[in-house]
């Protein structure tokens, strides 16, 4: 029915009719463009985007969407095959709210994802992840708002050049996921150089139907 109506619609074009069958079943789909080339299209374009100052939302999205494909194995698969993963999430996302738990899986997801967009200053990625009320502290003993966070990231003031995680224990309560662990990396504070390497311990909460960060707390490792 959806795609009747697409077909009928002001956006309609023959690229809509030639894949029809191939957006309605991508599991039986040849590969015409797979999604890793997709995928480097799009992060050509974010690029330049951020060269030029230009906040694309949309694309950002779509760039997320495509790399959680990639990371599904989709990489050498038609990009109608995010469909299927698109399809998954949505499942995903109900039994989450349903449940309030999340598998290990979906916590390490979180994590790299968090992480990523923290190297990256993917602003609109950390919107999504951060709860409107995270207390966000750093090794130094100051505590920032997500307001106040995604402005230091915005302007400079702190930069991240590297960093890697672990994880090490996980503790589960419906609604609440605490995850203890491991931050290494270097960071730029203030125009200053500076390396971590801290134990952190990281609070997700379900909000909405979705996961978020509601707290970060970071120890300095002595030495």
């Amino acid at each position: 029915m959806f795609y009747d109506v697409l077909q009928a619609s002001a956006v309609a074009a023959p690229y809509v009719s030639y894949k029809r069958e191939t957006f309605l079943r991508p599991e039986s789909a040849e590969v015409a463009f797979p999604v890793s080339l997709l995928q480097k299209d799009v992060g050509l374009g974010l690029e330049l985007a951020r060269e030029h100052h230009l906040d694309l939302p949309v694309a950002t999205t779509v760039g997320r969407v495509l790399e959680d494909a990639r990371r599904a194995g989709l990489a050498d698969r038609d990009m109608a095959e995010v469909v299927r993963l698109l399809r998954n999430d949505n499942q995903m996302e109900e039994t989450m709210t349903s449940s309030d738990t999340l598998s290990t899986g979906q916590i390490d997801d979180l994590e790299d994802r968090r992480y990523a967009a923290m190297v990256d200053a993917d602003l609109d990625a950390l919107d999504e992840l951060l709860s409107d009320e995270v207390r966000y502290a750093h090794s130094d003993a100051s505590v920032d708002s997500k307001a106040s966070y995604l402005e230091i990231l915005r302007n400079g003031t702190l930069v991240y050049h590297s960093l890697e995680h672990t994880t090490e224990a996980v503790v589960s309560r419906p609604g609440v996921v605490i995850v203890g662990g491991t931050m290494s990396g270097s960071i730029r504070m203030n125009g200053a150089a500076k390396t971590l390497n801290s134990r952190v311990v990281a609070v997700w909460v379900a909000e909405d139907g979705r996961w978020r960060l509601l707290a970060f707390q970071p120890t300095r490792i002595p030495g």
